[in-house]
């Protein structure tokens, strides 16, 4: 969008404008000179005290409510745009622009439908304004109405082939289709148009993670880091979490992220009663709101929370809304969206609401905020189901157990929050409605199949020499992959092939996006399942146990390549944890050549799940709010000695 200016010729220099508002201070369109000077020459923020008193000024007209809703768009201030916005909207009901602004700034602040709805509306004011057709079509992505977006992507680049936005929302489109190389293309065709182009990069990042290009990956997120700020560099790390990458490297990364992006370190006074043994509130931070692993994970705690002695707050950054969404909402005390606001406006309401302890979850993927913990938003911050350090310095707690980081004399894993290590960490629900886990497939099939349903960016090329190795040494077994829709990609399945080195027949790739019962019904193909690393399975494990598949690991030096042997450990299956590459060929093998075990574990593997901790949400609450208020005491007599 563009600025839009009254009567009047717009004075180039902010002096002269400034003398001009300064000798009619009660003409909007002085002051609404004023401000559009300030934006061009002086910075958008210096522009938004004379752009608010031009809207003060001006009554009844709508072009300084615009271009306030312009300037607060710039300034990533969403929601206070889509107020002013609404302001014009009342003024001027059926102005394409006032239309596409509200709709621009609810897609900011997370209001999809709304979005939709003020943009459609634009577009019958205005038919083929390429600018409100890009942004229609990007909020149809991210409401994963992906048929309804790709003819309008198809119509931007048709009305503007050299728009590099336009290439750009195609990829999205694509990618949400799986078709990752075509979706690559776009990216690199937006690139040819605009090489700094952070969200292609971004995406171009994405797509080439998804298909196992994990080098290539990181140095397009890294160039997007340059470009466009924090997000492609968190992206970038949680990448490499699936590379072998010496420990020192790992290391180096989160600092350089902290030091790029973390605010300056500042003591903030915070008002909390330094009371050890009162009631505490408990912020949980998480753009994970819905039926994600992380909620599944979190969902019993939050249930089985003593609220006499804690008040939970969830902050939710997520874009979805579903069952478990609802479900975590009846289970918080309270429930605050944070779409659209920035990280010191988080922490400001984080603040605002008192909280004792704040918890950030699984800071280093999808689309969460660990930078909320560098604005010190709360006396106490903790990291919870993160897969590594964050880096952060006001970050000052990380959760885990024994199993996920060793004591410090036993790993090379750097942590620069103080570990806490409970029985075990993660916890999960049973899953209702799973069909009956059946008999063992090989012994009706003859020979044994085994199986990976984790993401393919876990896919690393020592995964697939591992797995090449065992299926060489059964050469009558099989082996079964899935993962959403993503094995449709042509080039996926020649490297995963490439990387095994045997014949296709030998391999079934699974296909289709289904809902979670029959999903999970297709572990019934699976004998074994065979875990990835150096990033382990998390919920794919749970999963496949669920469905009486024993899954075999192999035991890594970081918290990610452990995540698998802290659901095995819990059920008694450590036996079935590898301490080296040729022992995980070695267990997988014993395994496939002994049916009656198979046929056993098959047969208790669900019951040795519910009878154990991992299933226990009320034991897990318990812990939870041991460490809460063991952290908290520590906060209280820090805060007593200053």
């Amino acid at each position: 969008m563009t600025f839009r200016m009254g009567s009047g010729r717009q004075t180039p220099e902010v002096l002269e404008a400034r003398r001009a508002a300064a000798a009619a201070p009660s003409d909007p369109t002085g002051q609404q000179r004023l401000g559009l000077v300030l934006a061009a020459e002086a910075g958008y923020a210096a522009a938004l005290a004379p752009l608010r008193r031009a809207t003060w000024l001006s009554g009844g007209s709508a072009d300084p409510l615009i271009n306030l809703g312009i300037l607060l768009l710039e300034l990533k201030r969403p929601g206070e745009a889509g107020l002013s916005f609404r302001r014009a909207l009342g003024l001027a009901p059926g102005d394409p622009d006032v239309l596409h602004g509200v709709g621009v700034a609810d897609t900011g602040a997370g209001v999809l439908e709304s979005a939709e709805r003020h943009l459609r509306r634009s577009l019958q004011a205005q038919a083929g304004r390429v600018e409100t057709i890009a942004k229609l079509a990007g909020v149809l992505v991210r409401l994963r109405q992906v048929e309804k977006a790709e003819p309008l992507a198809r119509q931007v680049l048709a009305l503007s082939p050299g728009m590099a936005s336009g290439h750009v929302d195609r990829s999205a489109v694509l990618a949400r289709q799986d078709r990752l190389v075509p979706a690559h293309l776009n990216c690199l065709r937006a690139l040819a148009i605009e090489p700094d182009d952070a969200q292609a990069l971004t995406n171009a990042g994405g797509m080439l993670a998804a298909l196992g290009q994990t080098a290539a990956s990181v140095a397009m997120l890294r160039r997007a880091a340059d470009a466009g700020g924090p997000g492609p560099f968190r992206n970038m790390l949680g990448v490499m979490c699936n590379m072998v990458v010496d420990q020192a490297t790992r290391w180096a990364e989160a600092r350089e992220f902290a030091r790029r992006y973390a605010p300056v370190r500042r003591m903030v006074e915070f008002p909390n009663s330094p009371d050890p043994g009162r009631r505490l509130t408990v912020g949980y931070l998480s753009s994970d709101f819905y039926d994600h692993p992380v909620a599944r994970n979190l969902v019993p705690v939050l249930e089985a929370h003593d609220r006499s002695g804690l008040r939970s707050i969830c902050y939710s950054d997520a874009e979805r809304n579903d069952s478990m969404s609802r479900r975590l909402q009846a289970a918080a005390d309270s429930w605050r969206p944070t779409i659209g606001l920035s990280d010191a406006e988080v922490a400001r309401a984080v603040r605002g609401d008192a909280v004792d302890l704040l918890v950030i979850l699984a800071g280093r993927l999808d689309r969460n905020r660990p930078l909320v913990a560098a604005e010190r938003a709360a006396p106490v911050q903790v990291s919870l189901f993160d897969v590594g350090t964050s880096g952060l310095d006001d970050m000052d707690y990380l959760l885990a157990d024994r199993t996920l980081v060793p004591p410090p004399a036993g790993r090379r894993e750097k942590f620069i929050e103080r570990v806490i290590r409970l029985p075990s960490l993660y916890v999960h629900g049973p899953i209702d409605g799973a069909a009956d886990v059946g008999d063992p497939p090989s012994l009706g099939s003859g020979y044994v199949t085994f199986g990976c349903f984790n993401s393919p960016l876990k896919l690393s090329d020592e995964t697939l020499e591992l797995w090449s190795r065992l299926l060489r040494r059964l050469p009558r077994s099989r082996l079964r992959l899935k993962f959403l829709q993503r094995y449709r990609s042509t080039d996926l399945r020649q490297r995963v092939l490439g990387g095994l080195g045997v014949d296709q027949d030998r391999v079934d790739f699974l296909c289709e996006d289904e809902p979670i019962q029959v999903h999970l019904a297709n572990y019934r193909g699976v004998d074994i399942a065979l875990d990835t690393f150096p990033f382990t399975g998390c919920t794919t494990t749970f999963e496949a146990l669920w469905m009486g598949v024993p899954v075999v690991s192999l035991l890594g030096d970081t918290l990610v390549g452990r995540l698998t042997a802290t659901f095995l450990r819990p059920a008694g299956l450590d036996g079935l944890v590898a301490r080296t590459p040729e022992a995980y060929v070695d267990i997988a093998a014993a395994l496939a050549e002994d049916p009656a075990r198979l046929a056993s574990l098959r047969a208790t593997l669900r019951d040795r799940l519910i009878d154990s901790p991992i299933c226990d949400g009320p034991a897990r609450a318990r812990q939870f709010e041991r460490v809460y208020r063991a952290v908290w005491r520590r906060w209280c007599r820090g805060r007593g000695a200053a």
